[in-house]
């Protein structure tokens, strides 16, 4: 426990004594008068109390109803609970010294005759009648001053005063216990109020930065937009989201993860104004108000200055970090006219950043807009298109480069939408994962994969392994081992002509992991192709502890192999370190006879893509299969 927080405990702990022994005092001094008081109380005091309260609610409720504050169901409840009040009065055990008062009797009399009288007319009552409300509340008002003296006379009547007198006649130390007990429960007080504004604090702002959180951050929304409203200015809106903070975290540790971000509010201090509001909303996201501005321009540029501030290296424990982030900016009113609407718009264009990779900045433009709503509709759409046959399936031969025999294929999916046409699969697996049926649709894939294999088996076609794209949520999230198992059971499908493809980024998200599903997978039967390679932040080390039997380099290499010397050594070096793991290569995009040739000369064994087949419908691959043999330079 910190020492602040003992120290703090102590001193609680030290007053709540003094409190406790000066309340005790107090209590043997002020024991007979407590008595006599709770003797008065008890004896009639409360009834008569209760009775004046009662009345004057009955009072309050009727004007409110007058001026249709009140409903008529309200005026009701309150006149049978001064019923009931009178009851008890009238008859109660506890009120009979009230009931021995002079004018006691007389006051309770008068009223249960008057609210006899009364309750036909409030049950006619309508609330919003004021000229009614008024006259009825003038005739109860004689009752409630009766009401009032009734009630003082049974606290301050002749015996009453006695008995009060006798009871504080005996006033030894009684000031000084009464000091002492306001002394020690100020100071107590003080101590209470000051906890009270610090557990304030703490749930207004982040622990770790001291930033305003996200409780505090939507009242400050809340209060700028309307500020915005009264002056005619506009308000900017930016959503800060840092790049690959994950993975400070899980190379470099949590604890150095936290300073990182402390670094971040600090230096995002720094570029905002002190009337603008910073907060970080959660994990490596923070959010700016930009208060009091007159274009999009003024928040694009503080979009920069953020940028440019966080992007510069930071030193933790000795280690060099270079951050970055993604920044999305939206204006109130200009983008939407509801400011959650502009802050969602902020965190649309936060995401359209992100795809840039890197330092950037995105403003909200409509288009962002129309793609949420497209990803919405196609994610609505998604499983109906899986039943009814709407997805299917195209399949591009794996061709052997150097004499183009067909030795595998690769499953490719295909959705032509009612309303959006084609839908390329990247955008289909991202809506899926989305829209949470990512496992419901690599599992429709595998299936239907399956099938197509044993459908080309009984036609007596050449067996080639079929390759299937594993998203990367049903990798990293589901049980991918546990859904394959029956999918080929059910189709009888050999596992050793199933291959699997999972993308570099996707197995670098957890390399603690990834190596024990993959061999998982292969203790099925199954083959696994390490996809993309290139295109991600592994070194070639990494591939010493992946259990892979296939390697495909990303097309990027492959399209800028004539042009990027660069290209032509990386691709080099990835070739020779598979061939020395044994893991077969396999180049994809390949789209010109020269990357043909040059990739021939460098040794890769396979190669797929546009110059020596497009994908192609089920029926049209089993007729390639067919195919007689072609010349080793033949184009398609």
């Amino acid at each position: 426990m910190p020492r602040s927080r003992i120290l703090r405990l102590l001193t609680l702990i030290a007053v709540v004594g003094i409190f406790a022994a000066s309340t005790l005092l107090s209590y043997q001094n002020q024991n007979q008068a407590a008595k006599a008081s709770t003797t008065t109380w008890k004896s009639g005091g409360w009834a008569a109390a209760e009775l004046e309260a009662d009345l004057n609610k009955l009072q309050n409720t009727l004007l409110r109803a007058g001026m249709n504050e009140a409903t008529h169901d309200e005026l009701m409840l309150r006149f049978d609970l001064l019923w009931s009040r009178l009851d008890t009065v009238r008859l109660g055990r506890e009120a009979r010294d009230v009931r021995a008062l002079p004018e006691a009797q007389p006051l309770l009399d008068s009223l249960l005759t008057h609210l006899q009288a009364l309750e036909p007319r409030l049950l006619d009552f309508q609330p919003g009648d004021q000229a009614r409300a008024l006259a009825l509340n003038q005739q109860l008002q004689p009752f409630a001053e009766q009401a009032r003296r009734l009630n003082v006379a049974s606290y301050i009547g002749q015996q009453t005063r006695s008995k009060l007198d006798r009871a504080f006649e005996d006033r030894t130390d009684f000031n000084l216990s009464m000091i002492g007990l306001f002394l020690s429960g100020g100071l107590l007080v003080a101590m209470l109020v000051r906890e009270n504004a610090r557990n304030l604090h703490q749930s207004l702002h982040d622990a770790l930065t001291g930033l305003a959180n996200r409780k505090q951050f939507n009242s400050a929304l809340e209060k700028a937009t309307m500020e915005a409203e009264r002056s005619g200015t506009k308000l900017g809106i930016l959503v800060i989201d840092l790049n690959n903070f994950k993975e400070v975290n899980d190379t470099l540790g949590h604890h150095l993860g936290d300073k990182l971000l402390k670094v971040v509010a600090q230096r995002l201090r720094h570029c905002v104004r002190s009337s603008d509001t910073l907060a970080r909303l959660g994990g490596d996201e923070f959010a700016v108000i930009h208060r009091a501005i007159d274009q999009a321009e003024a928040s694009a540029r503080l979009a920069r200055r953020i940028g440019e501030q966080l992007a510069q290296e930071v030193s933790l424990d000795g280690q060099q970090v270079l951050p970055s982030a993604s920044i999305g900016v939206s204006v109130f009113p200009d983008d939407a006219d509801t400011v959650n609407q502009v802050f969602m718009n902020a965190d649309l264009a936060m995401y359209r950043a992100k795809q840039d990779s890197g330092q950037s900045y995105r403003l909200f433009e409509p288009a962002m807009n129309a793609q949420m709503q497209r990803s919405k509709q196609l994610g609505s759409d998604l499983p109906e298109a899986l039943s009814s046959h709407a997805v299917s399936l195209h399949y591009q031969p794996i061709l052997r480069l150097y004499d183009l025999e067909v030795v595998g294929v690769e499953a490719l999916l295909r959705w032509h939408h009612p309303e959006y046409g084609y839908v390329t699969p990247p955008e289909a697996v991202k809506v899926a994962e989305e829209q949470g049926l990512a496992k419901t649709l690599d599992e429709w894939v595998l299936r239907q994969v399956c099938l197509q294999h044993c459908a080309w088996q009984d036609q007596g076609l050449p067996t080639v392994p079929i390759s299937v794209n594993i998203s990367p949520a049903m990798f990293t999230q589901h049980d991918l081992v546990a859904a394959l198992k029956p999918i080929l059971k059910e189709t009888a499908m050999p596992a050793r002509d199933l291959i699997l493809e999972v993308t570099e980024d996707t197995i670098m998200r957890d390399m603690e992991q990834s190596p024990a599903v993959l061999s998982r997978i292969k203790a099925l039967g199954v083959g696994v192709t390490l996809d993309n390679f290139g295109s991600g932040y592994s070194s070639l080390s990494h591939l010493k502890r992946l259990p892979i039997d296939r390697l495909k380099m990303d097309r990027a290499f492959i399209e800028d192999l004539n042009q990027q010397p660069k290209e032509q050594r990386f691709i080099r070096s990835i070739l020779s370190l598979a061939q020395s793991l044994e893991i077969e290569r396999v180049a994809e995009g390949i789209e010109r006879q020269s990357n043909l040739d040059d990739l021939r000369a460098e040794g890769c064994e396979l190669g797929q893509g546009f110059l020596l087949s497009q994908a192609l419908p089920a029926e049209d691959f089993a007729a390639y299969l067919q195919r007689p043999p072609q010349p080793i330079d033949a184009q398609n």
